[in-house]
C-alpha cells in the first residue's frame, strides 16, 4: 500500500513539472511581460495616452489650417476679431489637452519601466525558488523511497532474528519522518509552482 502511494506520489510530482519545465527562464520573463496583468495595465495606460495625443494632433493641425486660411477681411459681417478670437480660445485647449496628454504619456511610460522591472526581479526569483522547490522535492522523495527498502530490510532481519525490536521501530520511525518530510517537500513545490504561474501571468483554463 504504501510503495503505491510512494509511485502515485512521483507520478504527480512529475506532471506538476511538465508546464514549468516547458519554460527557460527567458521564457518564463518573455511570457510574463506579455501576460503579467501588471504589465498589460502599464501597455493600455500608453495606448491611450497616445490615442489622445494623436488625436490631439489632428484637431491642433485642423485648427491651424483654419486659423492661418481665415481672413477677417472676407468677414462681411464684421465679426473677424470675435472669431479670432475662438480660434485662439479653441487652439489653446488643443494644446492643452496634448501637454496633458504627453505628461500621461511619460507618466505611462515610467510606470512601464517601473512595472517591468520588478516583473523581471519576481520571475526570476520565483523561477529560481521553483528549481530549488523541485530540486528539494527529489531529494525528500528519493529519500522516503530509500527508508522504504531499509525498513524492508530491517522487517527480513528482524523476522531472521537478527536485530532487535527498538532497531525495528527505529526505522519504522525513519520512514514516517521521510514520509513526512516528503509531503512537506510536495507542498512546498506546489507553492511554488503558484508563486511562479502568478508571476508570469499564467492561468491555467
Amino acid at each position: 500500500m504504501k510503495k503505491a502511494f510512494i509511485v502515485l506520489s512521483i507520478i504527480l510530482f512529475l506532471s506538476q513539472q511538465v508546464l514549468a519545465q516547458d519554460f527557460s527562464l527567458k521564457e518564463a520573463i518573455d511570457y510574463a511581460l506579455n501576460h503579467n496583468p501588471k504589465i498589460i495595465i502599464a501597455k493600455d495606460k500608453i495606448k491611450k495616452a497616445e490615442v489622445i495625443i494623436k488625436a490631439a494632433n489632428k484637431r491642433l493641425d485642423l485648427n491651424i489650417s483654419v486659423h492661418v486660411g481665415y481672413s477677417p477681411l472676407s468677414d462681411k459681417q464684421g465679426m473677424g476679431f470675435s472669431v479670432s478670437q475662438d480660434l485662439e480660445r479653441l487652439l489653446g485647449a488643443n494644446r492643452k489637452e496634448k501637454d496633458l496628454a504627453s505628461l500621461d504619456l511619460n507618466s505611462a511610460k515610467q510606470e512601464y519601466i517601473i512595472a517591468e522591472q520588478q516583473i523581471v526581479r519576481e520571475v526570476v526569483s520565483a523561477f529560481n525558488n521553483l528549481e530549488t522547490a523541485q530540486d528539494n522535492a527529489r531529494l525528500k522523495d528519493a529519500e522516503h523511497l530509500d527508508a522504504e527498502k531499509i525498513l524492508e530490510f530491517a522487517q527480513e532481519k528482524f523476522n531472521l532474528g537478527n536485530i532487535s525490536m527498538d532497531e525495528l521501530l527505529a526505522k519504522q520511525r525513519g520512514l514516517r519522518e521521510s514520509e513526512f518530510a516528503a509531503g512537506q517537500a510536495r507542498k512546498q513545490l506546489e507553492e511554488a509552482h503558484l508563486v511562479f504561474y502568478q508571476a508570469i501571468g499564467y492561468q491555467e483554463k
